[in-house]
C-alpha cells in the first residue's frame, strides 16, 4: 500500500491553523517563527517515524530482531523463527540488484539503505510495543511508511514473500522518487516486482506464474478471469484514473498489475514505459497526459492490443511468442493473399483489412509439431480433437479480427473464430485480420513448423 507521508503531515498542520487569528509580525519575526514551524514539523514528522526504530532496539523478549544472511533488511517478528523467515534478508538483498537494474539505480548508492521489516502474527502486540506510528493507518496486508514496512501474517510462505518484496518495492521507489502518487503504477509495479520465484537459493521477480498452485493465496489472475467472465473489465483509462482509495478492492491490484505488465511488454508501448520510469514523481493525471503525448497517434491500436492482451492472460501467459500489436499500413483485401503462420506465436497480422459484408474465403495447409510429451503431436489446421482449448480442437487455426479502439470504453474480450483448413470469413466490422493457432499463449513455445494461409474471393 502507498504511504502516508510529511507532505500530508505538513497539509494536516497547515489545516490546523486555519481560522486562527495571528498578529502581522515583523519580516524577522516572521522569518523566526517559521524557522520554529519547520522545526516543529520536522520533530513531529522524525518522532513519528522513528517512534519503531527506538522501541525497538529495546525489544520485549516476545520479539525477534534478525539481521544475519544480509546487509539491507531488517526483521523484526513475534513468529516462530523458522528457515523461510530466516532467509527474508538474503532474499531482499537479491531483490536489490533486481529492483536496481527496474529502477535504473545505481547499486553503489543503496549501500546505507537498511529499512526495518515488521512480520506481525499479532498486531495488537505490535501497537502496545510502539512498533506501529500513528500515523499509520489500519491496512489488511502491508503497509510502507518511509524505512519501514509492516507485514501481516500470511496463509503461505510464497504469499508472505510477496507481500515484503510488494512493500519493498513502495520502499525502494520512496528512496528513488520520494512520494509517488499514481496508484495504478504504485501498486502496478510492487504488485509486478512481487510476483517471483524463488527456488534453490534463486530469486525472479516479476513473473508470470506458470500455475495457481506456484503462487498460493495471490490469485490476481483468477480475479482478472471474473470480471472478464461477468463483462465487468475496466477499460485502460479506468485504471490509468484509479483513486487513491481504489486499492482498497482486491481488483484493483489485479488491474494494475496487468497493465503495468501490458505496457512494459507491448511493443507500442515497452520503450515509452521505461521512458515514463526515468521521469521524476508524478500524480495520477500528469502521468495520463504524459502517456497520451508519448503515444499520439497509437492509442487507439494499444487500446485494441489491450482487448487482445486481456482475452489471453492467464496463468502460463508469456511476452516471448509476441503480443498482439495492430499494423499501421494494413491495406485493404482485394482479390488474393498469402501468408504463413508460425505455430509457436500468439496472434500475427495477415497484413490485410476485411470490410464489413465482405465474404473472404480462407484455405490452409501444412503440418506442425503443438506438443512434444510424450511424443511429438502432429497437428494440421482443423486441429487435434483428442483435446480442446476454448472450445475449439487444440492447435486449429483461428482467426480475430480487430480495428483500432478510439473510444475509452469498457474492456470486451476478443472472441475468436474458427477457420480451420476452409472457411468462409463474412466480416461484421471493418478490421484487421490476425490468425494463430488454438492453444494457450503459455504453451506455444514447445511447437514448432509453419501452416500457409490464402486469402481469396469465395
Amino acid at each position: 500500500m502507498r504511504p502516508f507521508t510529511p507532505k500530508l503531515l505538513a497539509s494536516r498542520m497547515n489545516n490546523s491553523l486555519a481560522g486562527k487569528k495571528i498578529t502581522k509580525l515583523s519580516s524577522s519575526a516572521h522569518q523566526v517563527a517559521s524557522t520554529f514551524c519547520l522545526a516543529v514539523l520536522v520533530l513531529v514528522v522524525l518522532c513519528d517515524s522513528s517512534i519503531a526504530r527506538q522501541t525497538s532496539q529495546q525489544l520485549d523478549p516476545a520479539f525477534a530482531r534478525i539481521t544475519e544472511g544480509g546487509k539491507h533488511l531488517t526483521v523484526i517478528t513475534d513468529l516462530p523463527l523458522d528457515d523461510e523467515i530466516k532467509a527474508l534478508p538474503a532474499i531482499f538483498d537479491l531483490a536489490m540488484s533486481l529492483w536496481c537494474e527496474q529502477f535504473k539505480v545505481d547499486p553503489r548508492k543503496t549501500d546505507g539503505w537498511r529499512p526495518t521489516l515488521y512480520l506481525m502474527l499479532d498486531r495488537n502486540r505490535f501497537r502496545q510495543a510502539g512498533l506501529i506510528p500513528k500515523s499509520v493507518p489500519e491496512f489488511k496486508h502491508g503497509w510502507q511508511l518511509e524505512d519501514e514496512m509492516w507485514v501481516q501474517e500470511q496463509s503461505s510462505a510464497y504469499y508472505r514473500r510477496h507481500l515484503v518484496l510488494h512493500e519493498g518495492t513502495h520502499w525502494f521507489m520512496f528512496r528513488k522518487y520520494g512520494f509517488y502518487d499514481t496508484p495504478w503504477l504504485a501498486e502496478g509495479l510492487a504488485e509486478h516486482m512481487g510476483t517471483h520465484r524463488w527456488v534453490d537459493t534463486k530469486l525472479q521477480m516479476g513473473i508470470i506464474p506458470a500455475n495457481r498452485e506456484e503462487v498460493p493465496y495471490w490469485g490476481r489472475i483468477k480475479l482478472i478471469r471474473e470480471q472478464c467472465a461477468d463483462e465487468l473489465a475496466p477499460s485502460l483509462e479506468d485504471i490509468l484514473s484509479y483513486s487513491n482509495t481504489a486499492h482498497q478492492d482486491a481488483y484493483a491490484y489485479a488491474w494494475s498489475w496487468a497493465l503495468t505488465l501490458f505496457l512494459m511488454h507491448h511493443p507500442d508501448t515497452s520503450k515509452v514505459f521505461e521512458a515514463l520510469l526515468k521521469q521524476p514523481a508524478m500524480n495520477s493525471r500528469e502521468v495520463e497526459r504524459w502517456l497520451r503525448a508519448k503515444l499520439t497517434g497509437k492509442l487507439p491500436r494499444v487500446r485494441a492490443a489491450w482487448r487482445s492482451f486481456v482475452s489471453e492472460l492467464d496463468y502460463g501467459y508469456t511476452t516471448e511468442p509476441g503480443m498482439l500489436q495492430l499494423t499501421a499500413d494494413a491495406v485493404p483485401f482485394a482479390n488474393e493473399h498469402e501468408l504463413e503462420i508460425r505455430s509457436d506465436r500468439s496472434w500475427q497480422s495477415s497484413g490485410v483489412t476485411g470490410k464489413a459484408g465482405q465474404k473472404i474465403r480462407i484455405r490452409a495447409a501444412g503440418e506442425y509439431v503443438i506438443a512434444n510429451n510424450p511424443k511429438p503431436w502432429v497437428c494440421q489446421p482443423a486441429g487435434v480433437t483428442l483435446e480442446y482449448y476454448r472450445g475449439h480442437p487444440l492447435g486449429k487455426l483461428m482467426l480475430v479480427q480487430l480495428q483500432p479502439q478510439k473510444e475509452e470504453e469498457a474492456t470486451a474480450l476478443v472472441d475468436p473464430i474458427g477457420v480451420g483448413e476452409d472457411f468462409v470469413f463474412e466480416p461484421t466490422q471493418d478490421g484487421e485480420i490476425f490468425f494463430r493457432i488454438n492453444e494457450s499463449a503459455g504453451n506455444l513455445g514447445d511447437n514448432s513448423g509453419t501452416l500457409k494461409v490464402k486469402l481469396s474471393s469465395p
